[in-house]
């Protein structure tokens, strides 16, 4: 155990924006947030995380639990959306804290009873290898999905894909260097309902066929860039077919439901004076049902540039 006489609670950031502290921090901030959703006791915690015997100095033990936890929480609740809003920023902690922030509010919390935690944990310790999430000490809370979801986010980064750099991230950095206002067609809370919410049935199939195809993620991914800079939209309809094959229900809900809630707030914003730029996933501008088709079926004129 560590001297609590050596410990600063002034350590602990209270800067109002995100800093190289606060990432240091971020293994101990996801983990105070599990075990203060879990009901755990501070002093618990404090042995377990900060390494330190609470009952030498329990008023600054204390303080420093407190310190931990407030942060945290202002992490979740205010630090995500500077990271969202940063280009600049690793995609790995935004992953992170979008799933901290709702498991701090007890959204994907997964229930006991579930039949597939135990297979599918084990699937995935067995895949993520080293990285900060620490795998064995925190999926074992979270529903499967979240962990194969950020396993793949991973993947992806481990390989160089950064997200940051990605079409959403840019137009918005060049958007917020003009001061031209970003809106949202729908909330991070909402993206992350849609797999919360899925059946038990459906949930095993995502994981399974995300299992499996774990092995071909980046070929998959190079194939889809390709096609994407060339403007190829059968192959990326194919590809995107491909994806969905075997869960045609999360088809519906990621995509197609999605994209019709869109269609009125798009109008809305075409209704309105001057120029607007929507930016969507390319899936959702694809095939049948997509952004483009169910806008033609409105009576909107639709023309491709590229």
């Amino acid at each position: 155990m560590g001297n609590i006489a050596t410990i600063n609670v002034e350590l602990v950031p209270t800067a109002r924006a995100v800093t190289d502290e606060d990432r240091r921090h971020f293994p101990i901030y996801i983990q105070i947030l599990d075990l203060d959703a879990a009901g755990k006791c501070w002093k618990e915690t404090t042995r377990k995380l900060l390494a330190i015997d609470p009952d030498e100095n329990t008023l600054a033990a204390r303080r420093l639990y407190d310190s931990y936890l407030v942060r945290a929480k202002w992490m979740c609740e205010t630090g995500i959306k500077t990271i969202c809003s940063d280009k600049n920023a690793s995609f790995e902690h935004w992953v992170v804290h979008i799933l901290k922030s709702a498991i701090e509010a007890g959204k994907i919390l997964k229930p006991e009873t579930q039949n597939i935690d135990q297979w599918a944990h084990e699937q995935v310790r067995r895949l993520m290898g080293q990285n900060i999430l620490q795998p064995e000490q925190n999926f074992s809370r979270f529903k499967p999905w979240t962990a194969v979801t950020v396993y793949t986010a991973f993947k992806f980064i481990k390989k160089g894909y950064n997200p940051a750099a990605g079409v959403e991230a840019t137009l918005a950095g060049l958007a917020q260097a003009k001061g031209i206002k970003i809106g949202g067609l729908e909330t991070a809370e909402f993206q992350i309902s849609i797999f919360n919410n899925l059946n038990a049935d459906e949930e095993l199939k995502f994981v399974q066929q995300s299992l499996r195809d774990k092995d071909r993620l980046i070929e998959v991914m190079e194939k889809m860039t390709s096609a994407w800079v060339s403007g190829d939209l059968t192959s990326l309809e194919e590809i995107f077919q491909m994806a969905f094959s075997e869960t045609l229900n999360l088809k519906d809900k990621i995509l197609f439901r999605r994209n019709r809630n869109w269609i009125p707030k798009i109008k809305t914003i075409l209704d309105k004076p001057g120029n607007y730029v929507v930016v969507v996933g390319t899936a959702h501008l694809v095939g049948k049902e997509s952004v483009i088709d169910l806008l033609k079926q409105e009576g909107l004129f639709v023309k491709r540039v590229h």
